[in-house]
């Protein structure tokens, strides 16, 4: 996959998007799905502020079937996803088959590398598997290997800077995984160090 850096800071670019909700529909068009529907998907209103953007990735922790980058699959955003549960894992293979476009990543996150650690799975739901067995259902269901979203953007040549939606739902583990981006004082993702 070519590698694209982004030049301008992620602060300016996040203000560029504010300012094309208030100049163009999409503001109407936010409020129109939040008026029609009773459920709203959050990621579909963050891809409404986005989907202008491109070369942008989408980094989803906890991908669980894919129903969070659905729609910027369909717009043909570089997706990397994580999901560590083997079940949800297939489901999402079988939704969004992996390609060049799409990097699926067996990986828990956290704030620490580390190999077979215990993660949990519910038989009440699928959506809260996690290394946190924070339910009376969650069962040991595998051993897992885990990273840092920092480690992981470096070995899969991503430059943080090109993260244009980091959608982070770890189930009981998500400032772990915040801490583990290597966010520094000025709040951004660190940069990979050019080749």
């Amino acid at each position: 996959m070519k590698k694209i850096r982004h030049r301008t800071p992620l602060s300016v670019r996040i203000r560029r998007s504010i300012d094309h909700v208030r100049d163009d529909g999409v503001l109407a068009r936010l409020r129109l799905q939040f008026s029609s529907s009773r459920s709203v998907k959050e990621s579909s209103l963050v891809f409404e502020v986005l989907s202008d953007l491109t070369g942008l990735w989408m980094v989803d922790v906890g991908a669980h079937v894919g129903e969070s980058l659905e729609d910027f699959h369909r717009a043909s955003w570089p997706i990397l996803a994580f999901e560590p549960d083997k079940r949800n894992r297939e489901r999402l293979r079988r939704r969004v088959p992996e390609s060049e476009r799409i990097l699926l990543d067996a990986r828990a996150l956290s704030d620490r590398c580390a190999a077979n650690v215990e993660f949990f799975r519910s038989n009440v739901s699928s959506g809260i598997s996690s290394l946190v067995p924070f339910d009376a259902s969650h069962a040991l269901c595998d051993m897992v290997d885990v990273t840092t979203l920092a480690a992981a953007l470096v070995e899969h040549a991503i430059d943080a800077d090109a993260v244009g939606f980091l959608k982070i739902d770890a189930e009981g583990n998500d400032l772990r995984v915040l801490r583990g981006a290597g966010l520094g004082r000025d709040r951004r993702l660190p940069r990979q160090s050019p080749s």
